[in-house]
């Protein structure tokens, strides 16, 4: 089995999706990722707050999304989720994954059953 990262700031992950040519692309299949840097922004999201700053994810937009995009890049996310979602999935969509994807980054969701079609 791989390696296990627990957060975008490991250096090992982080060079994934710094040091490529053309294109990089990430495959998402969990329905929850339990990572430190979005427990506040997680919390904040369960209770009905508005979404606001996320410093969790900013080094990931300003030090790797952008400047992979300035660079002529693609960056590339495709998460497979159940139906219903999760509370953790539908945090992703309304809260993180607009912020990345405001910054460049292509993520599409795809529902199991369909995935499960296309095979």
């Amino acid at each position: 089995m791989g390696r296990r990262f627990s957060s975008l700031a490991d250096e090992e992950f982080n060079r994934l999706f710094t040091e490529f040519k053309f294109t990089a692309y990430r495959l998402e299949a969990l329905q929850r990722y339990d990572v430190s840097y979005e427990q506040d922004e997680f919390a904040r999201f369960l209770s009905g707050e508005s979404r606001g700053e996320f410093p969790g994810i900013a080094e990931w937009i300003d030090g790797t999304v952008a400047k992979a995009v300035a660079a002529g890049k693609i960056l590339s996310r495709v998460h497979v989720v159940e139906l219903p979602m999760s509370d953790y999935v539908r945090f992703e969509c309304a809260w993180a994954y607009e912020h990345t994807v405001e910054a460049g980054e292509d993520v599409r969701i795809l529902p199991r059953a369909a995935a499960k079609s296309c095979v």
